[in-house]
């Protein structure tokens, strides 16, 4: 949720520009990931840029039972 809207990306996986397996690789190369770890990617098509203090939700679910919820600010980019 963001703005105060559900946004969803079914089938989000198959637009990725990486295999769900070299993005995992490409994460626990700089740090370890743990059971229950969540890897958010980027916003659905249409959504826009998410600015830095906004709150980000996001659901886990499966067949219509939540099994964890999740809300955090974003944050701006540590530039290197």
């Amino acid at each position: 949720m963001l703005r105060c809207k559900m946004v969803t990306a079914p089938n989000s996986a198959i637009l990725l520009h990486i295999s769900i397996p070299e993005l995992i690789e490409n994460v626990s190369s700089i740090m370890r990931l743990e059971e229950g770890d969540v890897i958010l990617t980027g916003t659905p098509k249409g959504v826009g840029r998410v600015l830095a203090g906004e709150t980000i939700t996001c659901e886990l679910a499966c067949e219509g039972k939540t099994l964890s919820k999740l809300s955090f600010p974003a944050m701006d980019r540590v530039r290197v």
